[in-house]
């Protein structure tokens, strides 16, 4: 598990972790883990799984491009450091276009 990030709200601390496996060429497990502290307490414990399919930069970019939307940023990690060509992650921040 990876720490993708944390916030305070209202004198809590959220805590947001991210794993992956493997399943098959393209497919992965992911398991993302979410826990609240109060005072550095332990109060909130949550675990959610999941499949995802794998695809590549320039199929996603051309399915969106298709489906009508502007890339507006890409990023390759969850402090929106600029994606790098090769990196494992990328999340796309994206705008449908008006007609």
């Amino acid at each position: 598990m990876t720490q993708a990030g944390t916030c305070r709200i209202v004198g809590k601390e959220y805590r947001r972790y991210v794993g992956s496996k493997m399943i098959t060429k393209n497919t992965k497990q992911i398991t993302l883990v979410f826990e609240g502290y109060d005072s550095g307490r332990l109060v909130e414990h949550i675990e959610e799984y999941g499949m995802v399919g794998v695809i590549d930069r320039e199929k996603i970019l051309d399915l969106l491009h298709r489906s009508g939307f502007i890339v507006l940023n890409e990023y390759g990690d969850y402090d929106f450091t600029r994606y790098q060509e090769g990196k494992e992650l990328l999340l796309i921040e994206a705008s449908k276009t008006t007609v």
